[in-house]
């Protein structure tokens, strides 16, 4: 089943080099580990009670088998040439809009309006307004493994895989980037250490 899901301008960078193969994000709503009198625990989750925490992974929105489809921030329009919307062809039958990414835009691409005249800053919209038919095909991934985890629980390789760059100079420089990436996006989740889902996928679709 194919799923869509936003990310950021750097995500679908990593994704598009291929240095990024997982992603990770809140689960909502965070589940609550209640403690039994007797012994062990139980789990509520939307309104359900499970024995085990990790029995939620199967009542997940991405699971092992669906393709999930990365939309991005984006801009669709017409080619301009000499100040002219190229927006038909020469017997004037209108063309269909072409589709720009921002993950791969030019540092000198420049819009124009209407009017033809170029614009301050490119409209680009975002990701969560891509419309299915503008996902492309480098963007549509098979998912291979999908899991929930407490935040620091991420292992080194795991956090590698999630396209964060590292530093030698630190022990578990994977992890420690990725933890203060992730505390950017989200401020305090951290601290908490919140559960997450997680999803892992191939690099060709």
């Amino acid at each position: 089943m194919n799923k869509c899901m936003q990310v950021t301008q750097s995500v679908a960078k990593n994704i598009l080099d291929g240095s990024q193969t997982q992603h990770r994000w809140p689960l909502k709503p965070q589940p609550e580990v209640i403690p039994c009198e007797d012994e062990g625990s139980y789990v509520k989750w939307k309104g359900m009670q499970h024995d085990c925490i990790y029995d939620l992974t199967h009542f997940l929105k991405f699971q092992v088998g669906d393709e999930v489809w990365f939309r991005e921030a984006f801009i669709t329009g017409y080619d301009v040439i000499d100040g002219q919307l190229q927006d038909c062809d020469e017997d004037g039958n209108c063309l269909e809009k072409k589709v720009w990414y921002m993950a791969d835009a030019d540092p000198q691409f420049v819009w124009y309006d209407d009017d033809g005249f170029i614009m301050d800053n490119v409209p680009w919209k975002p990701s969560i307004h891509m419309p299915k038919w503008a996902v492309r095909p480098e963007m549509k991934k098979p998912i291979i493994r999908s899991w929930i985890e407490q935040l620091k629980d991420i292992s080194e390789a795991d956090a590698k895989a999630e396209g964060v760059s590292g530093t030698q100079k630190i022990q578990e420089h994977y992890r420690q980037e990725f933890w203060r990436l992730f505390d950017s996006i989200y401020p305090g989740f951290y601290d908490k250490n919140i559960w997450v889902q997680c999803i892992e996928f191939r690099k060709e679709a």
